[in-house]
């Protein structure tokens, strides 16, 4: 079941796997520093309605799992209004369920609704996985940005 963060424990939740994707992402930037951590990020963001969290929620054992969950926020581009998927992730033991595909169709639909003139998703250039996940969902190559270590 996909739905909206409305509470306190689903924003901290959101929070914790903000933190895993962070470390995820190490594999494409040595710049992440090894003890860099989200607090309170979500829960500070959530009740703006522009701004869409979604979690993906199982009840699993009588439990309600979090698995994954999407992000999108308004931004602009040379006056242009648009929104940026700014965050995806589902937990590694769900992986390959569908879920990131899930999060991903219903938070454009959402988004969607609010007449942007374009969506915006940020993808590490490594990060082939991701890539073929938003290739098949149609977007395309917009930007590059190239970098030079020191």
């Amino acid at each position: 079941m996909i739905k909206r963060v409305t509470t306190e424990i689903e924003a901290n939740e959101c929070d914790k796997m903000l933190n895993e994707l962070i470390i995820d992402e190490k594999k494409y930037n040595k710049f992440i520093e090894e003890d860099f951590k989200v607090k309170f990020y979500y829960k500070n963001i959530m009740d703006k309605e522009e701004n869409i969290i979604l979690v993906d929620k199982e009840n699993i054992n009588d439990e309600e799992i979090i698995r994954g969950y999407v992000f999108a926020r308004p931004i602009r581009d040379d006056e242009i209004e648009g929104y940026l998927i700014n965050a995806l992730y589902v937990k590694e033991e769900y992986r390959n369920m569908g879920i990131a595909k899930k999060l991903l169709n219903e938070v454009m639909n959402l988004v969607k609704e609010k007449n942007p003139k374009f969506i915006d998703i940020n993808v590490m250039y490594d990060n082939n996985i991701a890539k073929k996940i938003y290739d098949e969902l149609n977007f395309k190559p917009f930007r590059l940005t190239m970098r030079l270590d020191k």
